[in-house]
């Protein structure tokens, strides 16, 4: 999180200044853009975000096999179940959108 917020991709708030300064440590911060597209047409901007405060998602010997674990296993799964959620959240709000005019 530290190089996050020295690179300026990160802003610590008032929850992790806290956390960090009992811990005497930063956590890690990852998160990923994605779309619900149906039809070439973007419905939904989303993102996920996992912070872990206090506790670091890797040490820095295992930096990028953490990394490639991430993106190339974690995160496409929670992504597809979001995508599904997001989806049926929308078509639910479209139905109810019609059902009120």
């Amino acid at each position: 999180m530290i190089e996050g917020v020295k690179e300026r991709r990160y802003h610590m708030d008032d929850k992790d200044a806290e956390i960090s300064k009992k811990t005497k440590q930063c956590g890690s911060v990852v998160g990923i853009k994605f779309d619900v597209i149906h039809n070439n047409i973007t419905l939904i901007n989303a993102m996920l975000c996992f912070t872990t405060y206090s506790k670091n998602m890797a040490q820095s010997d295992t930096l990028k096999k953490t990394e490639e674990n991430l993106e190339i296993i974690i995160l496409p799964q929670f992504v597809s179940e979001l995508q599904v959620e997001l989806t049926l959240d929308y078509l639910e709000r479209c139905y109810k959108e019609s059902q009120t005019q």
